[in-house]
């Protein structure tokens, strides 16, 4: 009999495993901060490298002085931010606004992309951690841009299989991840879950994020340590993911990213690193894994 995901990851198959997943690393020096505190004293498990942003190569330097940190890279192909901007590592001009720099929603990069720059630029940030000294376990997508269009979700599975890198995939019937890519990815790609396993690909079994509304309004600081162990029970059996982005609420992040978002991420940055959160994670029969663990059984 075919051993299930749990079972080749070395657990019960009614195991409920979580990954806590620290998003857009590099962005800047606060995220850096906050985000290695997260991942090497609080309850994070995994992260990933925004690598066309200026703060990606004091952000491997960092992992290089905490090794057992587990990274990724997040594929990143818009630039949201009002006045603090990033562009490609290639030309990709199909994928550049009037600015010069990387289009602000995934709609419009998925409107304007052509599939050979978006290969070329993919590769090309993969290649630019690997040079710096990353050694990555996994792909996943800044504001899902990766999954926007079918072409570009075949590109993005082929690297990471080219590169050992598992790419995260959700299931379309996760439980959260449909309302969550409906409200920010419109169009995505549902992918065939099955012929996706049969190629060897491993699939999340469940979202669980810290944010409401239809857009994702952001929670207040009491809300988010609720919905942050709220979350931890809504883990199903199988492998999930929940989703967190750190920052300090200093200048730095307010100037780049205005005063709500830094808020917020100090607030992902409280709940994950509160003595709490381990607590909740016990009292939940939930186990926490990285993508480390994916990786191995991945490229096996």
């Amino acid at each position: 009999m075919e051993l299930s995901v749990n079972e080749r990851l070395g657990f019960a198959p009614s195991d409920k495993l979580l990954i806590i997943h620290v998003d857009d690393i590099g962005v800047c020096h606060s995220a850096n901060r906050a985000s290695f505190e997260a991942l090497t004293k609080g309850a994070a498990t995994s992260g990933s490298l925004m690598m066309p942003c200026p703060w990606a190569p004091e952000a491997v330097e960092l992992a290089k002085q905490h090794p057992g940190v587990d990274l990724g890279v997040h594929a990143t192909f818009t630039s949201e931010r009002t006045l603090y901007r990033w562009g490609p590592l290639t030309s990709a001009p199909s994928f550049l606004d009037r600015e010069g720099c990387f289009h602000r929603t995934s709609q419009e990069a998925a409107a304007s992309g052509k599939p050979e720059e978006f290969e070329q630029e993919l590769r090309a940030q993969i290649e630019r951690a690997l040079a710096l000294g990353l050694r990555p376990t996994h792909i996943d997508s800044h504001m899902f841009t990766c999954i926007t269009r079918p072409d570009f979700f075949e590109i993005y599975i082929r690297l990471g299989r080219e590169y050992g890198l598992p790419p995260l995939i959700f299931r379309p019937e996760s439980p959260g991840a449909a309302d969550w890519l409906r409200a920010s990815a419109p169009g995505y790609v549902a992918p065939d879950s099955r012929q996706l396993e049969k190629e060897g690909f491993i699939l999340m079994d469940g979202c669980v994020n810290m944010t409401v509304g239809p857009v994702g309004e952001h929670l207040t600081s009491a809300e988010r340590f609720a919905a942050y162990h709220q979350a931890i029970r809504r883990c199903v059996r199988g492998l999930n993911c929940l989703f967190v982005h750190m920052a300090f609420d200093d200048e730095e992040t307010r100037a780049a990213m205005g005063e709500k978002p830094a808020r917020s991420r100090f607030y992902d940055y409280q709940a994950v690193t509160d003595d709490k959160a381990r607590k909740a994670i016990e009292q939940a029969g939930v186990k926490l894994i990285n993508f480390g663990y994916v990786q191995r059984i991945f490229t096996r």
